[in-house]
């Protein structure tokens, strides 16, 4: 059209050239290549049509658009950027708030619901090959510790000994809980019945060896015992539930205080039922 009309009507050019980067930094705002691939050969058409005339002027109106593109592409990059920072931070946070909501303050070790979180990803191998254990320790005559030596003392001899179970059972993939109050549970994976009782046993020694006063204890030698109960994870449940597990666990605990405490009860193989 430019050769239709006159000769001296440069504005006829410019008009256009406008236009055209004016759709095109609409059109193309995102993409800063595009937008030059789209105005610069339009632009130096339109040079070489007006013999050089404008130039300048055309030049000047081209580098705006691609200035004030360039500095949105870094706003964008930068917001971005920050974006993706911050929603890690909050993935960081989260994942840091949800392990602390697994972890009792007192002894640092998990508690019922982290077990049972682990539980069921740990425990969902478990077959007639790969036997898992739940064990359910508790304080023998943990009130009378309290009621002698008070709450605050009953506090530190309850993080003494989680570290002691920590250090002794928490070995080979072996889950260490505090239940809550006394009460303490362990998953031990993969092992068989005698492997079950020498940890069981390396347990209650650890327990022996710290040697905490309790002058509450009417049995032994005056010193904090504990007693244990175990049970084998049924492997025919195909949903495994950690709590009627936990539940028969506890019946071995009684029954290991019934028989005198500061000793482990383990119910026999294949017998799933209290």
């Amino acid at each position: 059209k430019y050769q239709h009309v006159d000769a001296n009507s440069h504005e006829f050019l410019l008009i256009n050239l406008f236009s055209i980067f004016f759709i095109a930094a609409v059109a193309l705002s995102d993409n800063l290549l595009a937008f030059c691939l789209n105005a610069v050969p339009v632009a130096i058409t339109v040079i070489v049509l007006e013999d050089f005339h404008n130039m300048t002027r055309i030049l000047f109106v081209l580098t705006l658009p691609i200035i004030a593109l360039s500095l949105h592409h870094a706003m964008t990059r930068r917001r971005e950027a920050f974006t993706r920072r911050l929603v890690t931070q909050l993935e960081q946070d989260r994942a840091r708030f949800s392990d602390l909501s697994m972890i009792d303050p007192l002894t640092t070790l998990l508690n019922r619901r982290g077990l049972e979180f682990q539980f069921h990803h740990m425990g969902s191998d478990c077959d007639t090959e790969h036997k898992h254990f739940v064990v359910m320790l508790d304080i023998d005559f943990f009130k009378l510790y309290n009621d002698h030596y008070g709450h605050l003392a009953g506090d530190r001899c309850l993080a003494k000994i989680g570290h002691a179970l920590d250090l002794s059972g928490n070995r080979d993939g072996n889950l260490v809980a505090r239940m809550g109050g006394e009460e303490f549970a362990m998953f031990i994976p993969s092992t068989d019945k005698q492997q079950l009782a020498q940890v069981c046993e390396r347990i209650r020694l650890a327990i022996a060896e710290l040697k905490i006063p309790h002058v509450g204890n009417p049995e032994g030698d005056h010193y904090v015992s504990m007693s244990i109960g175990a049970v084998l994870v049924d492997p025919s449940q195909t949903n495994l539930d950690i709590s009627g597990t936990i539940n028969l666990a506890d019946k071995m605990l009684y029954l290991a205080k019934k028989q005198g405490r500061n000793q482990s009860k383990t119910i026999s193989e294949g017998e799933f039922t209290p």
